[in-house]
């Protein structure tokens, strides 16, 4: 140096990933645990052996970011926002309130604040854009991890309020909603219904209104953080036992495909789906088939479970999930795995590794046959999707090319139906009639079963 000594030799530590190629369909799994050092290097070491593409983390970290591309795979998150305790202060007690004016009985939160739910995107953005900055985080991420329990029929101030302004009505109040905070069935005769139908306002209202406008504002948030690459979608609950078993599809909790993503909500259409054999395996298909409800050509990720003891179980799901043309998995959840989980995931895992982005390109055989799903038939009876994802197995094991279809979609897919099958539908309303009425005049064909009310 210019005094003359001798400058002592500084060492950059450094670390060169192989470049990160396309994951195709993306194999990813939850983990819950941080870890750091050795214990993080040998975590990412056999999650990668097993041919894992992604690791996701409820408190994803600046080491798990930095070490996942040095194993071939990239960092994922589940992360929420939180709202300004400023902006809150003065406003009123964020409690869901049932058809009879008090709080929910478990006492669950409510999203129908406005400000709360544009405060709480500001702050998810705020956090996805300090990720957003590292190489080897995947800016696809999930959210509103088990939103259920705040989100659906509430008639919160705020939302009695804004429902008034939209329509000019009060929100109804029928007698099972009055005597149980989640009212499964509506009784109302079975037929065709007017457009402006109360009880289904109310709820669409609330599915789209509500939820579909928080969803999107978060959407947006991410988007905007991430030069429009980032994509964010729900983990959510649902269903008679809470679990998932009834994903995506649950007006309690007002989930409607159409309704939730999209233009009306997240970019990234996912579920968890603990199937547990509660249902026949193959409905597992049809809940997939179901989150492209109205959002075709959206992705859709699939959160599946490793706590199923049987390695069959396991490695019967993985391939009904690729005959339902998912583009990705990420299981739920690492420390929890049995070992045949563990075994099924040697079996399957490498053959993503090598075949992921040929699985991805692969399309499905347009189907020539439509199940309806209409929305008002769920809202009094929040059944009705359970039971036509039984006669969609049924339909499918006779080797029947058949999907889901929403009436509304039918001006834009019903010329690639031979037939549209209505299986035990008591309301639809007038306008859906109509649309099924021209699609019959076009050439196609409308088939009632006997369990349809019409």
């Amino acid at each position: 140096d210019a005094a003359g000594g001798t400058a002592a030799p500084s060492i950059a530590r450094f670390a060169v990933a192989p470049p990160l190629r396309d994951p195709g369909f993306m194999l990813g799994m939850l983990v819950e645990q941080r870890r750091s050092g050795p214990a993080l290097a040998s975590n990412l070491q056999f999650l990668a052996e097993r041919g894992i593409s992604g690791v996701m983390h409820y408190q994803i970290d600046r080491a798990l970011m930095e070490a996942a591309p040095e194993y071939g795979m990239r960092a994922m998150a589940i992360v929420h926002g939180s709202s300004d305790p400023k902006l809150m202060k003065e406003r009123p007690p964020l409690l869901r309130i049932n058809a009879s004016g008090n709080p929910f009985r478990d006492k669950p939160p409510s999203i129908a604040d406005l400000l709360w739910q544009d405060s709480m995107a500001t702050g998810l953005a705020i956090a996805v854009s300090t990720l957003a900055k590292y190489p080897g985080f995947l800016p696809w991420m999930c959210t509103s991890d088990d939103y259920y329990r705040r989100t659906g029929l509430d008639y919160h101030p705020a939302n009695v309020e804004r429902f008034r302004a939209l329509t000019s009505h009060e929100p109804p109040r029928p007698p099972e909603a009055l005597t149980n905070d989640y009212p499964r069935t509506v009784a109302r005769p079975p037929g065709i219904i007017p457009d402006d139908d109360p009880w289904v306002a109310w709820l669409r209202f609330n599915a789209r209104d509500v939820l579909g406008r928080f969803n999107r504002g978060l959407a947006t948030a991410v988007e905007n953080v991430t030069d429009g690459q980032g994509k964010i979608g729900p983990v959510p609950g649902g269903g008679p036992l809470c679990m998932g078993t009834v994903p995506l599809a649950d007006m309690e909790s007002g989930q409607w495909p159409p309704y939730n993503f999209g233009n009306s909500g997240f970019n990234l259409v996912s579920y968890y789906n603990y199937n547990f054999n509660a249902y026949p395996a193959l409905i597992q298909v049809w809940w997939a088939e179901m989150a492209r409800l109205g959002n075709r050509d959206m992705p859709v990720w699939l959160m599946p479970d490793t706590m199923h003891p049987r390695t069959y179980y396991h490695l019967q799901n993985y391939h009904l999930f690729m005959s339902a043309h998912l583009d990705g998995l990420v299981y739920f959840i690492h420390e929890w795995s049995k070992p045949g989980f563990d075994m099924a995931l040697q079996s399957f895992g490498p053959i993503n590794k090598y075949l992921g982005p040929w699985l991805k390109a692969v399309k499905p055989v347009p189907a020539t046959v439509g199940l309806l799903v209409p929305f008002e038939t769920a809202c009094y009876r929040a059944d009705h999707p359970i039971d036509c994802g039984l006669a969609y197995c049924n339909l499918r094991m006779a080797q029947v090319p058949v999907e889901p279809v929403c009436p509304e979609e039918l001006p834009r897919r019903g010329g690639q139906y031979k037939a549209v099958l209505l299986h035990d539908v008591d309301q639809l309303s007038a306008s859906n009639v109509r649309l099924l009425d021209k699609y019959r005049q076009q050439g196609g064909r409308v088939i009632l079963d006997r369990a349809t009310g019409l």
